[in-house]
């Protein structure tokens, strides 16, 4: 199975997370990561009153990863798997203000590479 729109991949999320969920725990296998990420792919289609098709913009792709990371996250938070990374359990916000700054920049215009940098910097997640 593939996402939906194929905005981003499983190895684009594993790699922003530096996890690999199946080994992680088995239960995050490839239909779960999917799933999350096809969520997300039409949440950005929704906002932007838009799907993409062929080669998809960095900045799309960029949102679509770190979305599909967040709930990766929070799912694992909720499962009781974050006890190393996370001691305090604490859950990401999904769409907080520097997502959504660069969904609206994207449609103003394409994102500029200084806000992707934001997005992968965004204090308290690596």
């Amino acid at each position: 199975m593939t996402s939906v729109y194929q905005y981003c991949t499983i190895a684009d999320v594993e790699a922003r997370s530096g996890t690999d969920y199946d080994v992680k725990q088995s239960k995050y296998n490839a239909t779960v990561i999917e799933a999350v990420i096809s969520q997300g792919e039409r949440e950005i289609n929704t906002k932007l009153g838009q799907t993409f098709t062929g080669t998809i913009p960095d900045g799309i792709k960029a949102i679509a990863i770190e979305l599909a990371y967040r709930r990766m996250y929070n799912m694992m938070v909720w499962d009781g798997n974050m006890d190393r990374e996370n001691p305090k359990k604490e859950m990401m916000p999904l769409w907080d203000e520097d997502l959504l700054s660069m969904l609206s920049s994207y449609r103003a215009k394409n994102i500029t590479p200084i806000k992707l940098h934001r997005l992968y910097n965004v204090v308290g997640y690596q």
